[in-house]
């Protein structure tokens, strides 16, 4: 299956691209900047990454860059980790965080829309307390991607 990974620098990417890869799917990275991991994070040797670490740099601030990177991957999924997830930050510069969380990730459910991708968002527990245990079918999402039970 082919999967984009948004935010694939950050914690929650990381450990996603790895679920992703060892369930053998195939899997494009996007984050902002350079590829802040290695293949041997991954457990490839380097000669085997281009293979099977794919990376792109993405600012899913640009509209176009997004319509363009999710129309020519045409993925089935969507995993979109990418966030402003510092809360202090995002107190002292509201419109910034604004333009990453909110309209940055209406971007990509759009251009997800229009490439037949579904779609994952997923959250910290800055938005959802952690008290709420029902979170429905998101578990039962995951281990069916990954084979995990």
């Amino acid at each position: 299956m082919k999967i984009l990974i948004t935010g694939a620098n950050g914690l929650l990417g990381t450990y996603l691209l790895r679920e992703c890869i060892k369930s053998g799917h195939d899997v494009l990275a996007t984050g902002l900047g350079e590829m802040r991991f290695r293949p041997s994070d991954f457990g490839f040797r380097n000669e085997d990454a281009d293979h099977w670490l794919r990376y792109r740099q993405l600012d899913i601030r640009d509209a176009m860059a997004v319509r363009a990177c999710i129309l020519d991957w045409k993925p089935s999924w969507v995993l979109h980790s990418a966030a402003w997830a510092q809360p202090d930050i995002c107190e002292t510069q509201p419109v910034a965080c604004w333009e990453v969380n909110v309209t940055a990730t209406r971007f990509l459910i759009e251009a997800a829309k229009e490439a037949g991708s579904a779609f994952l968002f997923m959250s910290t527990d800055f938005v959802f307390d952690g008290n709420f245990r029902d979170w429905g079918d998101g578990q039962v999402w995951l281990q069916w991607l990954t084979g995990m039970q």
